[in-house]
């Protein structure tokens, strides 16, 4: 038993039973729970670290991924790999952002 799933079983062990709910669903209530507090946590992570995370639309997506590719920040075997989409995305950001530091002399950027 992993370290998750013996909070979980402590935590089932601590509340009160409650005749009506299953223990299947009173699993499924705490891991869910579980899952909340650790996208807290990153989005704490990110506040502090000054990042945000955004949920962006792609219009005409084949057409932006093969240019993704043509640039080469997007390997063809990737075009339907969501992480590896957001890691192009985000270096294409990175680079132009660089590349305005560079122009306005505030050197170089930091590489996350």
């Amino acid at each position: 038993m992993n370290r998750k799933q013996k909070a979980l079983q402590r935590r089932l062990e601590r509340l009160p039973d409650i005749p009506h709910i299953s223990d299947e669903d009173m699993q499924r209530l705490v891991h869910h729970r579980m899952v909340v507090r650790d996208c807290q946590r990153r989005h704490r992570q990110r506040q502090r670290k000054g990042d945000r995370c955004l949920r962006i639309v792609i219009s005409s997506a084949e057409q932006t991924l093969s240019a993704l590719v043509r640039i080469g920040v997007l390997a063809e075997n990737q075009r339907n790999d969501d992480a590896a989409i957001e890691t192009a995305i985000a270096q294409l950001c990175r680079a132009g952002f660089q590349a305005i530091e560079a122009r306005e002399g505030g050197g170089v950027a930091d590489d996350r």
